[in-house]
């Protein structure tokens, strides 16, 4: 155990060994929030505390393999996705992780991966990046655990593959062309297709206004379920649940209602949106 704490207090140092002790996958997909936790002395720079913070993950995972999500969304307006250089848009660790030698990037544009480099992944991009090629049912079949690390549901997007299983009707597969920037500089012409919400008349359907999702009940039905873990992370706390047991949970649901995972409005906006432009929804019939 690293028993100096120059930048992160002792008690969540403590807490992360804890954490990583109780979670007996060896895959962990950890997704991030600094925002909330009190658990940093005040000394130091950001980047002090993040490689403090980092590295006592590492030690604490001992030889699991680690996976921070570094999503980049700005390749389906530039078209570019440089594996190197595009930044981590969710998270000041999982930023931190990106640029660290420890880790490897995968290389499929907008939802990809810094996984630390202690087993063989496969980096290569694919065009479904919720498909049965992807990262997200590579989750399932290495018995991954999703982990929000101070942070809530809104975060989770695993559950993004179990809509792409189950092929819902409210969102529909949309391509985004563009390429891709290696390590080694070369570069891919490359075209990325993923379920997105409706963009209706120009306007992207944000968050609360069209289609959006009941993060609460999501979060209450897995822990009622017995699938939904807590550990205490000073004074926040740390989720996380079996990836593959999850998407068993929400397959059963989304076969009895495919609206499961919507609020009460966007499950009423859905249904005017089957009237206008049919079942299921398409790109071809809603935004060209």
């Amino acid at each position: 155990m690293l028993v100096c704490e120059k930048y992160i207090t002792k008690e969540l140092k403590e807490d992360i060994y804890r954490l990583f002790s109780n979670i007996s996958n060896d895959f962990i997909v950890i997704h991030t929030s600094l925002i909330g936790v009190k658990g940093f002395t005040g000394n130091g720079s950001k980047q002090d505390i993040l490689n403090e913070l980092l590295e006592t993950m590492l030690d604490a995972s001992k030889n699991k393999t680690i996976c921070f999500p570094t999503f980049n969304y700005d390749y389906c307006k530039t078209g570019i996705y440089d594996v190197k250089n595009s930044i981590c848009q969710v998270g000041a660790l999982n930023e931190f992780a990106r640029k660290s030698s420890k880790f490897v990037r995968t290389h499929t544009p907008v939802f990809n991966f810094a996984i630390l480099k202690n087993k063989k992944i496969n980096l290569e991009p694919v065009d479904n990046v919720f498909g049965e090629k992807s990262i997200f049912h590579e989750f399932i079949e290495r018995n991954a655990a999703i982990c929000l690390f101070g942070t809530d549901f809104t975060a989770n997007t695993f559950f993004y593959y179990s809509e792409e299983m189950q092929n819902v009707g409210y969102r529909y597969i949309k391509p985004f062309k563009g390429k891709i920037i290696y390590e080694n500089c070369s570069e891919q012409e490359f075209t990325v297709k993923y379920r997105v919400r409706p963009r209706i008349k120009g306007q992207i359907a944000q968050t609360g206004e069209l289609i959006d999702y009941d993060y609460l009940r999501q979060r209450a039905d897995i822990e009622k379920a017995g699938l939904l873990n807590k550990s205490k992370l000073c004074n926040s706390e740390v989720l996380w649940y079996n990836a593959a047991d999850a998407y068993s949970f929400w397959k059963s649901e989304l076969s009895k209602n495919e609206l499961y995972f919507l609020n009460e409005q966007s499950q009423e906006n859905v249904k005017r949106l089957y009237e206008l432009y049919g079942y299921p929804l398409t790109y071809d019939k809603v935004e060209k």
